[in-house]
């Protein structure tokens, strides 16, 4: 008997109520299924959770774990045997399969960087499914691996975003959104990455250079620029500095850029051609934002972990025809970090290898190689990017090196540059309209953030006051309660006005993952939690509007130059 093969039977136990046995394995008590399942909620509940329980059966254990639930936590239920037995109106998130592919695809949409994950398996479910099982572990473990790692970005990044965000802001209003050069063509697109299996690509590159669309993913355009190969389009999406210094000394005459309002804002001045911005998906909430500067149609991409993943949405963005990825490793193939000539190249140590907690895992080759979380996470994107552009069939993964990309159809390079490149020479687009916005009235735009942000620290620090004042250490009063919803909906308004965004999100992961309830709570420990989360929410906000602030005023200068320059 395989492991999807399975005998089962529906019993009536003596308190009336039904078990099921599978395959020789009960479901649940067949004496008194109830009391079993509170039982078991109560030992393997944790307030402020999310509940993966894999197993649903009769569902006698979801009901019993919602019953506990104090904190508005979620409940998602893997059942891989029973179909159509969770019921949806018990406010249960099913997930009914086996397939582990379909698995992955459904729980990445329902665990977020905000959650704190609880897996619990429900009796018997290990030893009827144990590969599944042990699959889904895995699957969950890398998950929560990847969302450390983006956690990690937003606390480490968020300040340097909101500077971008604004200081490019002074690019925008002169460039163009990439929406111009939405499927502008048909022609093969290849996308170089610097991984270290580009340099062997570069001679065919060089070769077919005059009748392909090249993209190169950020300081990937150092590597080519060596190999005397000057790209069509270089991406950048990264913020540090680090990133403007492979930029610093490129000698660039006809590549346009293509930027994310997060990547370093010096990077633009190094671009003499046209340039495309856009959004991420991970800043869509500055949208409304940016439109009412830009007075444009802004568009939002999906992405991931790097710049490349940019790039792929990008490739896909622009063309119909067929792309090719090259340099796209994702792992250290040879112990490399990067192809040959990238500012950063270097030879991966067992150091490096111990502290970065690497790992083995299946290659281009279906051999082993090695990686990090970091470049797992952009594996997973670029496998989740290909799923939503499967309108474009022709993707393929030419790195001929490095990680599998599941899904990804892998041909030699040469395959491709024979099959899809024709002596063709391909036209880009030519960007003829130029912009006439007022730096006046944006000027005038950010003066009003400016005095928006003074609005809210003082309902920031009145609020902080309120709750310095309450008396009782069990509770709040209603009047305090009353004061700070109605600051709170004027602290939201005056927000939502502003550019500050970005740098409350480390702020608000901690808010969401540091203060959980215990499963016991005293009326006191609950309000000392709740006091101390509101406050750090409310100091949060003074340190992001003095840093944001800052930013506004440096760049109402920098517009007040442009000004001079075009007006």
């Amino acid at each position: 008997m395989t492991e999807f093969e399975f005998e089962i039977e529906r019993i009536v136990g003596r308190t009336g109520l039904e078990t099921i046995k599978i395959n020789g394995y009960f479901l649940h008590s067949k004496y008194d299924p109830i009391r079993e399942a509170r039982e078991f909620a109560k030992k393997h509940y944790t307030a402020g959770n999310t509940h993966i329980l894999f197993g649903y059966g009769n569902g006698y254990i979801a009901e019993a774990l919602k019953n506990e639930f104090t904190s508005n936590e979620k409940l998602i239920c893997i059942e891989p045997i029973l179909k159509s037995t969770v019921v949806e109106k018990r406010d249960v998130i099913a997930i009914e399969e086996n397939k582990i592919e379909e698995m992955e695809k459904l729980l990445t949409q329902y665990i977020s960087i905000f959650n704190n994950v609880n897996i619990i398996c429900s009796p018997n479910y290990d030893k009827i499914c144990p590969t599944l099982f042990k699959e889904t572990l895995a699957l969950l473990k890398n998950k929560l691996s990847i969302n450390r790692v983006n956690e990690n970005t937003i606390n480490a990044m968020a300040h340097e975003w909101q500077r971008n965000y604004l200081y490019n802001i002074k690019s925008a209003v002169r460039d163009q959104s990439i929406e111009v050069l939405y499927k502008f063509s048909n022609a093969p697109v290849v996308i170089a990455s610097g991984g270290p299996s580009l340099t062997k690509q570069l001679p065919l590159v060089k070769k077919i250079r005059d009748y392909i669309i090249l993209i190169a993913s950020g300081s990937t355009v150092n590597t080519l620029l060596k190999a005397d190969i000057e790209p069509d389009y270089v991406v950048s999406i990264d913020s540090q500095e680090a990133n403007y210094n492979h930029f610093k000394d490129a000698n660039l005459t006809n590549a346009r850029f293509i930027y994310s309002m997060y990547s370093h804002y010096k990077i633009r001045e190094k671009f003499t051609n046209e340039a495309y911005y856009f959004l991420s998906k991970g800043d869509a909430n500055l949208l409304e934002h940016f439109k009412s500067v830009v007075h444009d149609n802004v568009i939002v991409l999906d992405g991931g972990g790097s710049v490349a993943n940019f790039a792929f949405s990008i490739a896909n963005y622009i063309t119909s025809g067929p792309i090719a990825l090259i340099g796209q490793d994702l792992a250290y193939t040879n112990r490399q970090s990067h192809a040959l000539n990238n500012k950063h190249f270097k030879i991966i140590s067992d150091e490096e290898i111990n502290q970065k907690s690497m790992f083995m895992t299946t290659g281009y080759y279906n051999d082993e190689v090695l990686t990090d979380y970091a470049l797992f996470s952009m594996k997973k994107s670029f496998e989740q990017l290909l799923d939503k552009f499967q309108i474009n069939q022709k993707i393929f993964n030419c790195t001929e090196g490095g990680i599998k990309l599941d899904n990804f159809i892998q041909i030699p390079f040469s395959q491709f540059i024979e099959e899809f490149v024709t002596v063709n020479s391909v036209e880009l687009v030519r960007s003829k309209n130029i912009k006439h916005l007022s730096y006046r009235l944006i000027i005038n735009k950010f003066l009003t953030e400016l005095k928006n942000y003074e609005k809210i620290i003082v309902l920031v620090n009145e609020n902080l006051r309120l709750l310095a004042s309450n008396k009782s250490k069990i509770q709040f009063s209603s009047s305090i309660l009353k004061k700070l919803d109605r600051n709170d909906e004027l602290i939201e308004k005056y927000r939502n006005d502003t550019a500050l965004q970005i740098i409350m999100d480390p702020i608000n992961i901690k808010i969401f993952k540091d203060f959980k309830p215990k499963n016991i709570e005293t009326a006191t420990e609950k309000y000392k939690r709740v006091f101390e989360q509101s406050k750090m929410l409310y100091m949060g906000y003074l340190e992001a509007i003095e840093l944001t602030k800052q930013y506004t005023v440096e760049l109402c200068d920098l517009l007040e130059l442009e000004k001079g320059k075009y007006e």
